[in-house]
């Protein structure tokens, strides 16, 4: 331990301090003092021991030299403004609409709203008691009996008390959610997520631990009494309590807080859910949880550690539990439970209330939702069907469909298909059964027997709740459904858009019984139509081992379907199954009856808000992407703050002419938040391109540079439009130019200096063009290397190097800087194609299948009942 002196000198109102750390001098007087030293300027107050001493800047000014290396960082903290988080709480109390029985809430309304009148008088005889001493003590005497007495009188006309008399199942039932209530207060930590928000582009994936989703948690309390000012009850009841709202789980009802507002729902309205998540911990992880992996605060783009910090600690991963409670009003609390087995018995007992006696007609209440048919395992050879029928062959039961069905039919009619108007549609649900799950997407496309498309509609619907074979089926998560329109904006547009059509379904039944509850359930109303069921139509006309619409697709099209079990994608699907069949046939087909002409009415519904979900990035295609969504005329308003996230992102992703996986990810997810169709999107695209390119992007193509124009098509093709890279490319034919090699783009974006004359630096600029560099003109501080052999030359581009500190070296270092770029770009490629490779080889793989054969007679029947929908 070394020795230093420590040595304070006075003069005057002045007090110099010598330390080890340096030299310090204050002015002031006793009790307050201003100073400065080593450690940044200071203030000091206080005397006789309560001192107050605060920093008047927080910076640190070290003595010691800058060095020219500085050691690798610490890693930077997790700042949660970086992600967007959105609200996924749900209805609150105050808007959430009573559906339970009886006038309770009403009750405990009015108890909350009654003015408390112990406290003000208490107050008024404390003052009256101290301004009339010594007569103030009988004043405080009498004054406070009065106020005990007013207390116990607010306190009782402010409490609604509850008896219950719980017998035969309900005793039962409620007894065993008591008992199973266990499973959320044994558990060491338990916390109501109430936003979140997707991660965003490569920086966020990597400072965020690698995380997909952040979340935003409160911690939750949960027991067996009601603790709450405005209720009393006789019996144990079970709740959980997450800042100023709370749930608790009645015999008859579960009763919603929000604040000192209540509403209720009967437990045959809800829907819950349970699940197991893997999630990141930065703090101590819980002692009941289970540690399943292991990340880093900071990663690179494959996950593993990033190696440029050097207290870049490891961080748990730990599987917790969730419990999702929904319900069609509004209701949407998800709660996390540090044990990942206390969720799924909590579910089950919870679904399985039995219903309840109507007070008024002493019925059983009808339920929101139908109970959920019981359903067989799922095979272990693949994932269950959507619409796969039963193993009796028996179809779920519909309710009576607004569409009247039309046959596909060889016969000659008046009504022939090939000069109708159709619309495919297709739905996305939580489940089988219409009366107790709920569409979550639906994807319309609109186009005449000839072929042409005339608008397409797609949107999720913010329906949350999937069962997990659903969910295991159409990969729609609860959290993709976050800012989605619900049901009752979507359907007046969808109804209008199928209107003076025929609509067409892969099975009708479905989508039809579907739409026809949806619209009962928010009161719509529904126009009356005329649809073909596709399966139906392919059984009677076609001899097949399989009528799966990816298999009748594959027929269609001659490959296999890259946007399966997306609402449009099947939908565009649909109508390629229906078009292949319109030309194939041995002779035309006919409809037995036409589109039903809708009766005048009045204007159209208002474009709804929508929010598509894009294809996932199988291949880092920005026109796949753009593909993915509504190709449709009607605008959208779509959300201008994530507009212009997006053409920000686009500008980052496109600006080395390359599009990498996790590139392709980001545009795919901040694409949906924009709220707009493929069409508007697709415009963007092109903005972004004009303005790469000013005004030479509006001039004639084949008197520009062959470099130039070669860079236009480069950019054009990588941005996704199809007809812009079309035309360059046919500028570049009639100029008679070479097409640019493929890795022409791999340096993109990178600008070098070639300050030398000479065959070595020919060589140089001739290899650097040819894989997409820049040769700059001058140099400014976006250039990344100088190649010079007069490094101390005086001239100007020289000067500028040196300014900006950009590295100037020798042309066969140069060569080997410029080889190197190349090799990575080339790795970067050769994943990337290896990436595309795999997927192909899955393509392959389910390659294997039987090509239909039409019939030589239509059948007057539906063949093979049990063979799969889809």
């Amino acid at each position: 331990m070394g020795f230093y002196i420590r040595k304070s000198v006075k003069a005057g109102p002045f007090r110099f301090n010598l330390s080890k750390s340096g030299i310090g001098v204050s002015a002031g007087v006793p009790g307050f003092r201003v100073g400065s030293g080593p450690r940044g300027n200071y203030v000091h107050m206080g005397r006789k021991g309560v001192y107050y001493r605060a920093s008047l800047n927080g910076r640190h000014t070290s003595s010691s030299p800058r060095q020219q290396h500085p050691s690798p960082a610490t890693p930077p903290d997790f700042r949660p403004s970086d992600i967007i988080l959105q609200d996924v709480t749900g209805a609150t109390a105050t808007t959430l609409e009573p559906t339970g029985r009886g006038d309770l809430i009403d009750q405990l309304n009015m108890a909350t709203a009654r003015f408390v009148w112990w406290w003000p008088t208490a107050i008024l005889v404390l003052l009256l008691g101290l301004l009339t001493m010594p007569w103030g003590l009988l004043i405080w005497l009498l004054g406070g009996a009065g106020c005990i007495w007013l207390y116990l009188y607010d306190r009782a006309r402010r409490t609604v008390v509850l008896f219950y008399d719980v017998n035969d199942d309900a005793q039962s039932w409620f007894d065993s959610v008591v008992t199973q209530w266990r499973w959320l207060t044994e558990s060491q930590r338990v916390w109501r997520i109430v936003q979140a928000g997707d991660v965003v582009g490569t920086n966020a994936f990597k400072t965020n631990s690698g995380a997909s989703t952040l979340v935003k948690t409160i911690p939750a309390t949960v027991g067996t009494s009601v603790k709450n000012k405005q209720l009393a009850t006789n019996i144990a009841v079970p709740s959980i309590t997450a800042g100023n709202s709370a749930l608790y789980l009645l015999p008859d009802r579960l009763l919603v807080r929000e604040g000192k507002r209540y509403s209720n729902i009967d437990y045959q309205a809800l829907r819950i859910f349970h699940q197991t998540q893997r999630s990141i911990e930065s703090s101590s992880p819980p002692r009941d949880a289970s540690q399943v992996d292991t990340t880093w605060q900071i990663v690179n783009v494959k996950g593993g550690p990033d190696r440029r910090y050097k207290n870049n600690r490891m961080l748990p991963i730990m599987l917790y539990g969730r419990l999702v409670i929904t319900s069609v009003s509004g209701l949407y609390w998800i709660i996390q439970i540090s044990r990942a087995d206390a969720a799924e018995p909590l579910a089950h007992v919870i679904s399985a209330a039995p219903a309840q006696l109507d007070e008024d007609t002493g019925h059983v209440a009808a339920p929101a939702h139908a109970p959920r048919p019981p359903q067989s395992p799922p095979p272990t050879e693949r994932p269950p069907a959507r619409r796969q029928h039963t193993t009796t062959g028996q179809r779920p039961n519909v309710t009576s469909s607004f569409i009247e069905r039309s046959l596909l039919t060889r016969a000659t009619t008046k009504y022939l298909a090939a000069e109708q108007v159709f619309t495919a549609v297709d739905l996305e649900t939580t489940g089988l059964y219409p009366s107790a799950d709920r569409i979550m997407e639906i994807g319309l496309v609109k186009f005449r027997g000839d072929g042409k498309v005339l608008d397409e509609f797609a949107t999720l619907v913010n329906n949350p709740g999937s069962s997990p074979e659903a969910r295991t089926h159409h990969q729609i998560d609860d959290a993709d459904l976050i800012g989605a329109p619900t049901i009752d904006n979507v359907l007046p547009e969808a109804f209008a858009f199928m209107v003076d059509t025929v609509v067409v379904a892969h099975n009708l039944d479905f989508e039809a019984g579907f739409l026809t509850s949806a619209a009962q359930r928010n009161s719509i109303s529904v126009p009356r139509l005329t649809g073909v069921c596709m399966l139906q139509a392919a059984r009677r006309q076609l001899d097949a081992r399989a009528y799966s619409l990816m298999s009748l697709y594959k027929s269609a099209t001659g490959h296999w379907a890259e946007n399966s079990h997306t609402a449009l994608g099947d939908a565009r699907a649909v109508r390629e199954v229906l078009l292949w069949m319109l030309r194939t046939a041995p002779q035309p087909l006919h409809l037995t009856s036409a589109a039903i002409p809708a009766p005048v009415s009045g204007p159209a519904p208002q474009p709804c808000a929508i929010s598509c979900r894009p294809v996932p990035m199988t291949r880092a295609s920005v026109a796949a992407l753009l593909e993915s969504f509504p190709q449709s005329s009607t605008p959208r308003y779509g959300d201008p703050v994530e507009i212009e996230r997006y053409r920000i992102l686009l500008g980052d992703c496109v600006k080395d002419g390359r599009l990498t996986f996790e590139e392709a990810t980001a545009l795919s997810s901040q694409a949906r938040r924009t709220r707009l169709s493929g069409t508007q999107l697709r415009s963007l695209h092109y903005e972004a391109w004009r303005s790469a390119y000013g005004a030479t992007s509006g001039m004639d193509w084949t008197a520009l540079a062959p470099g130039h124009r070669r860079e236009m098509w480069l950019l054009a093709d990588e941005l996704g439009l199809p007809d812009l890279a079309g035309e360059i490319g046919a500028a570049i034919d009639q100029c008679t130019e070479t097409p640019p090699p493929p890795q022409a783009r791999y340096l993109r974006g990178v600008r070098v200096g070639i300050l030398g004359h000479g065959p070595e630096f020919d060589r140089l600029r001739i290899r650097a063009k040819d894989y997409g560099a820049s040769i700059a003109k001058n140099i400014t501080k976006t250039v990344v290397w100088v190649a010079t052999t007069t490094p101390d030359a005086n001239d100007a581009p020289h000067r500028a190097a040196r300014t900006h500190q950009i590295p100037m070296l020798p042309p066969a270092v140069a060569r080997q800087r410029l080889d190197d770029a190349i090799r990575d770009a080339e790795a970067t490629a050769a994943e990337r194609q290896r990436a595309i490779d795999e997927w192909a080889a899955q393509r392959q793989a389910r390659d294997e299948y039987w090509r239909p054969a039409w019939r030589p007679s239509e059948l007057e029947y539906d063949a093979d009942p049990g063979q799969a929908a889809d």
